[in-house]
């Protein structure tokens, strides 16, 4: 494969994994909730193939979400619909997400420099 079709690979790999974790975010009937596990490290593997600014940025955000709804289902299981601190751990973990992928996502991957 030449460097411009493993870039555009990469691209596209990157990419799917956002979208698809959008998807899940968004819909209905908490399939966000049950993929955050497997979806959260997939964001920091999009992020170090992909390590441009907008692919950064956008890791950053889905990952912060993907992390506060994380964090939601689990305070959900463990504290119950009605409980305020569900809000609170969810906004936290978040939080905690993205500042995780801030800080990883700053390292290029090695390839990204061939």
């Amino acid at each position: 494969m030449e460097h411009g079709e493993t870039t555009s690979t990469r691209v596209a790999l990157g990419a799917l994994i956002y979208v698809v974790d959008v998807l899940l975010l968004t819909s209905i009937g908490g399939l966000g909730i049950v993929a955050s596990p497997v979806m959260l490290p997939l964001v920091y593997v999009a992020m170090r193939l992909n390590p441009t600014n907008g692919f950064r940025i956008a890791g950053i955000i889905i990952g912060g979400l993907t992390g506060a709804e994380a964090g939601w289902g689990v305070a959900y299981v463990v504290l119950g619909y009605d409980s305020a601190a569900m809000l609170l751990v969810g906004a936290v973990t978040g939080l905690a997400a993205a500042i995780a992928l801030s800080l990883v996502g700053r390292r290029a991957h090695p390839a990204a420099s061939v």
